[in-house]
């Protein structure tokens, strides 16, 4: 552009500061907002909206930044609505990319929530899976998750179903085993 005129007078608009406060999420869909704006039609993308989620209500309410890793469908343990596993993709720029890599040391969040498991329970329910594929996958998540976030603080949010309505002892060696965590049911 070699030259602007203008009517009226106009003026440079600054950007907000932005907050100190950083959020990073790992989810499904109850992080990706899916099913909120039910239409009567499944699997379309009009049925999601992110900006009604508690990742983005949380991060509102603490006027924090937020970075959100989400896709609808996504387990830990075994594929179900997708082809690959949380644990294999958490590092990527996006989950449905096997290519590239995520820069962790461009958004260094002061917490991190994961909340994952919603399908693991539909796998373990269809008989697909056990409790114990479950941690062990979650285990390794977390492990591998810890190596690359050591420096900042983990909410584990677990889906309420999983924790109160089956009884098995895997639940409770994933909470016994990262005691550093601090496990939310939802």
């Amino acid at each position: 552009i070699w030259r602007a005129e203008a009517d009226y007078y106009f003026g440079i608009l600054t950007a907000n500061k932005k907050p100190t406060l950083k959020f990073e999420f790992f989810g499904d869909s109850i992080t990706a907002g899916y099913g909120v704006n039910q239409d009567g039609t499944e699997d379309t993308i009009s049925n999601e909206d992110g900006t009604v989620t508690y990742a983005y209500l949380t991060t509102q309410h603490f006027k924090a930044q937020g970075n959100f890793m989400c896709y609808s469908g996504v387990s830990v343990s075994l594929p179900y609505w997708v082809e690959w596993i949380v644990p294999d993709r958490f590092n990527r720029y996006s989950y449905s990319t096997e290519e590239t890599l995520w820069d962790f040391a461009k958004y260094i969040p002061d917490y991190a929530v994961i909340n994952l498991g919603t399908n693991d329970s539909g796998i373990i329910e269809l008989g697909r899976g056990t409790g114990e594929d479950f941690t062990k996958e979650y285990l390794r998540f977390l492990l591998d998750f810890s190596n690359i976030f050591f420096y900042f603080n983990c909410i584990c949010q677990v889906w309420l179903y999983i924790l109160f309505t089956e009884r098995h002892d895997w639940h409770y060696k994933i909470f016994s085993t990262y005691t550093k965590y601090f496990i939310v049911p939802i």
